[in-house]
């Protein structure tokens, strides 16, 4: 076991006062301080889903306070030294049954993720994983409910946003030279595309309205999950065209796990659109049988089948 002796087994949030996940290293070699672990947990919306994703960041260092933002930054203050910040990001997941990390799908390791990834195996207890699990039966979300709705609006080329499926989803927000934006992310609805790209739509908040977020359309991106890179498809008037294309950079640096979540609900929507054409195969109709050919025309010509439109 590589945690430390009587180290505290979760940091009390300091907005949400939600108890998150800290795993404390004892100095090993060189290292002459001790590490520390700090797990915030993100949950799946699919409440049949076993697993839980991770941010994982090791501070070098004694962690005082952390928090996580309503916009999803995450803060952690360390109290020796002072102000420092994580050395080390990794997302990863747990499954719940037997609590093994692993790192997510379509999630390539950079260096030292292997040894975090260990560490947080290592480190992980008995009531972290009782804590996950409580954590996942409360956030199921019980309103669940988009196989129930009309979605015959979605044609073939159309792309669907995860707001739509999800609408008590939470928007991803961050800021930008100062004023306020967030993010809408769309995913193409039709079943075997090859495609890999997510549609990202920039807004920026307007404070007024009953509920204070109104939003202007500044423009979209189009960000190929593949190839990590993204490219222009449109820009609002009035908009800069360099400026949207800077916002999809700002907002993974603020943000660092949005990333895997976008290949999480890439694969998600990949179902959503096979359960659209099949559900679209299911209710469409039988063909009609062909009329006989001395029967009437069922084009209403009033003649004979066989002297009318019989191919």
């Amino acid at each position: 076991m590589s945690t430390t002796a009587n180290a505290p087994l979760f940091l009390l949030d300091s907005r949400t006062h939600e108890e998150v996940i800290c795993i404390a290293l004892a100095p090993a070699g060189l290292r002459a301080s001790r590490q520390m672990i700090v797990l915030f947990d993100l949950y799946c919306d699919n409440r049949d889903c076993g697993g839980v994703f991770l941010a994982a960041y090791r501070v070098d260092g004694e962690v005082a306070a952390v928090e996580r933002a309503q916009d999803g930054r995450v803060r952690i203050t360390a109290r020796r030294p002072v102000g420092h910040f994580p050395d080390l990001y990794c997302p990863l997941a747990i499954r719940l049954s037997d609590g093994v990390v692993s790192f997510p799908k379509d999630h390539p390791p950079a260096a030292g993720h292997q040894e975090l990834l260990d560490q947080v195996q290592a480190g992980l207890l008995p009531e972290h994983l009782d804590m996950l699990r409580r954590r996942q039966r409360q956030g199921a979300d019980p309103d669940e409910d988009w196989k129930e709705r009309d979605w015959s609006w979605v044609q073939r080329g159309m792309c669907v946003g995860w707001a739509e499926l999800f609408p008590k989803s939470k928007a991803w927000t961050f800021e930008h030279e100062g004023v306020p934006l967030f993010v809408d992310d769309q995913y193409c609805a039709t079943a075997a595309c090859p495609c890999s790209e997510v549609m990202l739509s920039y807004f920026r908040i307007e404070r007024r309205g009953p509920d204070n977020s109104e939003g202007v359309l500044l423009g979209a991106v189009r960000y190929d999950l593949r190839t990590g890179r993204h490219k222009l498809e449109s820009t609002a008037p009035g908009s800069s065209g360099k400026a949207v294309l800077q916002m999809t950079e700002i907002l993974f640096k603020a943000l660092p796990a949005i990333p895997d979540e976008l290949h999480r609900r890439f694969r998600f929507m990949r179902g959503f659109a096979d359960w659209l054409a099949q559900r679209r195969s299911e209710q469409r109709p039988p063909p009609a049988a062909a009329p006989g050919r001395n029967e009437p025309c069922p084009c209403g010509s009033g003649r004979k089948y066989k002297k009318c439109c019989l191919p």
